[in-house]
């Protein structure tokens, strides 16, 4: 292991990720860069630009929209809730999946002062 600053680097994980960011070819960008840009005009198109308001105006239509479906059907709307609850308690346990030694490296940088 390397140190820099003040912190250890991993080397063999650094070159794994400068790697990674050269494979990358344009083909695959073009897909999300239009989508971005397809968003963008969209909320260009419905007025006052990038404002609060233009983009709450924007969603409001179709969240009125998706309440009026799902309070016909409250068991979907139960089992959409309980869905995301497992969603995030999932993410907030999945440090535990990893190895101790993962774990004690991710929270050796942290330094916790009263």
């Amino acid at each position: 292991m390397q140190k820099q600053g003040k912190y250890k680097m991993n080397q063999n994980l650094n070159d794994k990720a400068t790697l990674n960011f050269i494979n990358i070819k344009v083909r695959h960008l073009i897909l999300p860069i239009l989508l971005l840009m397809g968003i963008t005009l969209f909320i260009f198109q419905k007025g006052e630009n990038f404002s609060k308001t233009g983009y709450i105006d924007i969603q409001l239509d179709s969240l009125f929209y998706l309440d009026e479906l799902l309070s016909k059907m409250p068991n979907l709307q139960y089992n959409l809730t309980q869905f995301g609850d497992a969603l995030i308690s999932y993410s907030l346990f999945s440090c535990l999946k990893s190895n101790r030694k993962e774990l004690n490296c991710c929270f050796r940088q942290v330094k916790v002062t009263i």
